[in-house]
């Protein structure tokens, strides 16, 4: 139990060096994934140690754009209703598509890329964005498009960025904040799952 929730707990002993831990907190289910002669004092602690940093991430992660009062588009709630997960994916689709006809140019040109990249929107649910330099082609994911255009610039500056370095190295932070120096405060939002727009 933890936090007044009982979590059923499934131990798999195998040929692995360290335990992992992964949880499903829908179905309230925790497993540990150990090497073969872990005593189950070990597993306790460890999972004493590590379940409330799992569980806390968990629940960010699963916080949702939608709820019953509305959606959030482009940092804003509006009281929108669709009729399936297509039509609302189609929706996304031309919100993203004239957003970025007009901002990848914009950061494009600041950033000195001569040649203007291609852009795709997808479905994406493992990435944000995506960088194809063989096709020249940028792709970005519709659920990006719940945030606000502050945190999508830095996604748009991110991707670009690749142009001159394919990596996450120093230098190509270096290039990042040298476009959008509030990039960290921004791209923050997106692991914190914070949709709304700032008001000022």
């Amino acid at each position: 139990m933890y936090m007044g929730v009982t979590y059923q707990g499934i131990i798999t002993r195998k040929r692995m060096k360290s335990m992992v831990l992964r949880a499903d907190l829908a179905k309230r289910i925790v497993k540990v994934s150990c090497p073969l002669f872990t005593t189950d004092r070990t597993i306790d602690q460890f999972v004493i140690e590590r379940l409330p940093i799992l569980i806390k991430k968990l629940e960010v992660h699963e916080k949702k754009p939608e709820s019953e009062d509305g959606i959030y588009i482009l940092g804003e709630k509006k009281n929108l209703e669709f009729e399936d997960e297509k039509e609302k994916q189609a929706y996304l689709k031309r919100i993203a598509i004239n957003y970025l006809k007009d901002k990848v140019p914009y950061y494009g040109n600041k950033m000195g890329i001569k040649e203007p990249y291609k852009v795709r929107v997808k479905n994406m649910k493992s990435r944000y964005g995506s960088n194809s330099r063989v096709t020249h082609t940028l792709a970005f994911s519709t659920f990006l498009f719940h945030f606000p255009p502050e945190v999508i610039d830095a996604v748009i500056v991110h991707e670009l960025a690749h142009h001159f370095q394919m990596n996450h190295s120093p230098r190509f932070y270096r290039i990042v904040y040298t476009y959008y120096p509030d990039y960290k405060k921004y791209h923050s939002r997106l692991k914190k799952r914070q949709y709304e727009a700032d008001h000022l």
